[in-house]
């Protein structure tokens, strides 16, 4: 079975593999045409060329199109048991963004990641996106840095729950800490009063 997916994406026509271009003014970087803005504008000036003239259908010379052999993605597989555990824990998404250069390529890719996440880890992800978009795989490559980005702002995130657990712990001490009838206090992190420069 062959797929023309790679290539497709490679072609620029998405935003997830943008090829760098070496040499070249920002006229060449606008006219690649992979805003939505602009393939909107593409669709509708094709709809009023039709509209207006009825002509043959043009048959594509598909010899610029490089088809590859698919090659099977190992993915795991989890087990009942496994997803029935994964399914009794809290689910806290997280946004992962991506976004680094690599041969002749800059990637782009936003998701979301569970923090609790149990069945597939960081590293067996990043083989697997590497693995679909045809990019080195093995140590200090595209792998790596994936999964490593990933491990990064998943613990950032996690510092940032602790941070807000730890101060939410603090004001319910403070306020139970108080004798009958509680005073409350509204504190805020910054001053309201002070302009903004």
């Amino acid at each position: 079975m062959n797929s023309e997916y790679l290539y497709r994406v490679k072609d620029a026509k998405t935003s997830m593999l943008v090829p760098l271009l070496l040499n070249s003014g920002i006229d060449s970087i606008q006219n690649l045409g992979s805003t939505r803005l602009t393939r909107s504008r593409r669709v509708l000036r094709d709809i009023d060329s039709s509209e207006e003239e009825e002509e043959e259908p043009v048959e594509k010379d598909n010899s610029s199109i490089q088809i590859r052999k698919r090659i099977k993605t190992s993915h795991i597989y989890s087990t009942l048991n496994d997803t029935f555990k994964s399914s009794l824990t809290e689910e806290i998404l997280v946004p992962i963004k991506l976004d680094f250069e690599i041969d002749d390529f800059r990637i782009q890719d936003s998701f979301t990641w569970n923090l609790n996440e149990s069945v597939i880890s960081p590293e067996v992800f990043a083989e697997i996106m590497c693995t679909d978009l045809d990019l080195p795989i093995g140590p200090g490559l595209a792998n790596e840095y994936i999964s490593g980005a990933i491990y990064e702002q998943l613990e950032a995130h996690r510092y940032l729950i602790r941070q807000i657990q730890q101060r939410s712990l603090e004001t319910v001490k403070f306020i139970e800490g108080k004798n009958y009838p509680p005073r409350l206090y509204d504190y805020s992190d910054f001053e309201l009063r002070v302009p903004i420069n």
